[in-house]
């Protein structure tokens, strides 16, 4: 046995582990798994590739896996959960550093404070990244979802960053105000999750808030980097005079995920060009910047 599959292995309960011996076993004479082993087979193939990519791997508890690497010259740990979409996240963010262009711009601003809001933290990974590229950069992480926002606060934590970062459990709306969480948006996991406004106050399960009143309330003066992944809330964003307002007068760069379901994409383009914002980069992200002669940092 491969001693990548031997450490995937210990990754798993002693049960599982049984299982999915016997899965192999089966798998190698071509019998057929039942559905438990299938899942459990693939489950370890996929760590398996992971740590023949140079990922360390180790099992945190029972429902939860630490995942170790170097990144630009630093060390990164973070959780994530099984069963769930966090490994996902981690290889999207991580590994395939879909943030990669949006760093640069932390990268140019060294002989400066950067400043980083992260709306749509989900458990840290891009809030992770973005340090691992400006280790004394200030983080406000948005995250609406409970469980999700837990494993932000973990991730934080193991990684020294307690001081850096601002976990805040809401998220950025167009106003102050009570919210809820939906999850009927695309596949309805943690990395999908949604929300919309309630119409009675004890409905509401956090509060979003306006980036005017969140920075305001960390003392920020001014962001590097504004980040938005928020499962197609952008759309009430983007419409929001308040909100482009604030990009204009305290923002460097923006990079957020379109959601095409809504057709807000040339909006936001179009919204962008207008706050003389230059999109630079259109991938699985859109990354739009402020032109150097007109940045903000100076507030």
């Amino acid at each position: 046995m491969k001693t990548s599959l031997r450490k995937s292995l210990l990754l798993f309960s002693l049960r599982e582990q049984g299982s999915l011996i016997i899965a192999i076993i089966k798998n190698k004479y071509g019998w057929r798994l039942t559905e438990k082993q299938f899942r459990l087979f693939l489950e370890m193939a996929e760590y398996t590739r992971l740590i023949e990519s140079g990922v360390h791997l180790v099992k945190y508890s029972s429902h939860e896996i630490l995942t170790e690497l170097e990144l630009n010259g630093k060390s990164l740990r973070m959780i994530v959960r099984r069963h769930t979409s966090d490994l996902e996240v981690f290889k999207t963010v991580i590994l395939a550093e879909e943030y990669k262009q949006a760093a640069q711009c932390l990268t140019e601003n060294d002989d400066k404070q950067s400043y980083i809001f992260d709306a749509g933290a989900n458990i840290g990974a891009a809030t992770l990244y973005f340090l691992a590229f400006s280790p004394c950069a200030r983080v406000i992480a948005v995250e609406p979802d409970k469980e999700n926002y837990e494993c932000l606060l973990r991730n934080i934590q193991i990684n020294g960053y307690e001081k850096q970062v601002v976990p805040v459990n809401g998220a950025l709306w167009t106003r102050d105000t009570g919210l809820k969480i939906v999850n009927t948006f695309r596949d309805g996991h943690a990395w999908s999750l949604t929300v919309e406004e309630v119409s009675q106050v004890e409905q509401a399960e956090f509060y979003g808030y306006t980036l005017e009143k969140l920075m305001a309330s960390h003392n920020v003066p001014y962001l590097t980097l504004l980040k938005i992944d928020i499962e197609g809330g952008e759309r009430f964003l983007f419409i929001e005079q308040r909100f482009l307002s604030t990009i204009k007068a305290r923002v460097n760069a923006l990079v957020l995920e379109i959601h095409d379901e809504f057709n807000i994409g040339n909006r936001i383009c179009e919204s962008m060009e207008m706050l003389g914002f230059k999109q630079t980069y259109d991938g699985l992200v859109s990354l739009f910047v402020r032109s150097q002669n007109e940045n903000v940092s100076v507030l």
